[in-house]
């Protein structure tokens, strides 16, 4: 078994003479999506990208760690997923330090033994039964089928209350698959103990896209509290989507890799929204007249709607954001990033704007950077491009100093949005 462990966008070299073939193979059905591997001057070079986690293909396994620690990590996973409460326990418990998915299952284990002690939420259940005590209501319908009635029973429908409902049915399928996917044994072991408490009283079924959405659409004010749960178990569904055996159609367990940029839009829209003022924020809204098709047009060709991942619509006007899970500190500004930047700022006309929040990992701040675009013909600015940094440690540290935390964050929220920057916004006193 050959093991590679690198951190989110770290590039390792792999020398020919250290794989065999299978490992060779095993390269060769990484999901391109997360990572890049390229060959040069003799060995082959591998580039993680924006996702985190740990995935096994034949006898490779790769492991992918977040730049931020663990606890500044989880507490940004908290607030941009609204997961309530959540600590992170003893680290040492971990050998090697925690991966990502054994934080987010530990975290499940944690608020279904708190559901669990609690008692189940219980719906009311359709039953239909024949009674030779009659309850609940008689099915006259059925009873007339039955006539002449051979039997002293009525045929009765009654309602109970019962566990045995989509919420919990997808507590139970988060479990299963959470204990699938930890590396820790003993949290393993823990998971498997509580899923099998509720399998006793509630049906197993497979855990699908479908069941969360159900659950999802199931959820109101006497079931908020299950709201937490029902996220992380998203969150582990999302990474956990793998399907590296070309023989198999089924999805497999065979890792997890979860996409540091939809955690990253979800945090940066939940700064936003929370700190603007007199604000909307709209997420994902497309720009329906960006484009316009001239003659000809080929049957069937839509127009493109191009989708910022942050509108803000502040005193008539529009700000449009793009949130991306690099740090484009370092290193040259990618080329696709300029082009979408550029595409979101000209469709706003002469004068328009667009910025690009990225994370800044490191305790040293950064301006936000300013980059004109110009007419080539009359050598005028024809729009404006931004790009501005989100310091993480001082927001997850801002998440724990009360309302001096919460004024941080509303001024980096402005700051992010508007582009005002007063002065000290990216410090955090005391």
């Amino acid at each position: 078994m050959t093991e590679i462990v690198l951190r989110e966008w770290q590039c390792v070299p792999l020398p020919r003479s250290s794989f065999g073939p299978a490992e060779h193979a095993a390269l060769g059905q990484l999901p391109g999506h997360a990572f890049r591997l390229r060959e040069r001057g003799g060995q082959f070079e591998l580039h993680a990208r924006a996702h985190v986690g740990r995935v096994q293909v034949g006898g490779l396994t790769i492991t992918v760690l977040p730049k931020l620690a663990e606890r500044p990590l989880l507490h940004l996973f908290r607030y941009a997923y609204d997961l309530g409460d959540l600590t992170l326990g003893d680290l040492t418990a971990y050998p090697g330090g925690a991966l990502l998915q054994d934080i987010f299952a530990e975290q499940l284990r944690r608020h279904v033994q708190m559901l669990v002690d609690r008692g189940l939420h219980r719906n009311y259940q359709r039953v239909a039964l024949d009674l030779t005590a009659p309850r609940g209501r008689i099915n006259m319908a059925a009873l007339a089928r039955r006539t002449p009635l051979l039997r002293p029973v009525l045929p009765c429908v009654t309602h109970d209350r019962s566990v045995d409902h989509t919420l919990n049915q997808v507590l139970h399928a988060g479990l299963v698959m959470a204990a699938r996917l930890v590396s820790y044994d003993p949290l393993r072991a823990r998971l498997r103990e509580l899923a099998a408490g509720l399998a006793d009283e509630i049906t197993v079924v497979p855990l699908t896209r479908t069941l969360i959405a159900a659950a999802r659409r199931g959820l109101h004010r006497l079931v908020d509290h299950y709201r937490p749960a029902l996220q992380i178990i998203e969150l582990l569904y999302a990474g956990a989507g793998l399907d590296l055996v070309a023989e198999s159609s089924a999805a497999t367990a065979a890792g997890f890799l979860f996409d540091m940029n939809r955690f990253f839009q979800a945090l940066v829209l939940r700064l936003l929204q929370e700190g603007l003022v007199d604000c909307e924020v709209e997420h994902e809204q497309a720009l329906r007249n960006a484009y316009r098709w001239a003659r000809p047009r080929l049957p069937g060709r839509r127009r493109p709607r191009p989708r910022p991942d942050i509108t803000v619509l502040h005193r008539g006007r529009r700000y449009l954001l793009d949130a991306k899970y690099r740090d484009l500190s370092l290193g040259p500004l990618p080329r696709e990033i300029l082009y979408q930047l550029t595409m979101y700022a000209a469709s706003q006309g002469p004068g328009g704007t667009a910025a690009m929040i990225y994370p800044r990992h490191e305790a040293a701040t950064l301006p936000e950077e300013r980059l004109d675009l110009f007419d080539p013909i009359h050598a005028a600015p024809h729009a404006t491009l931004y790009l501005r940094p989100v310091p993480l440690l001082e927001l997850a540290t801002s998440l724990d100093v009360g309302e001096q935390g919460t004024a941080f964050r509303r001024r980096l929220a402005e700051t992010l949005a508007l582009g005002s920057k007063p002065e000290g916004v990216l410090n955090i006193a005391g």
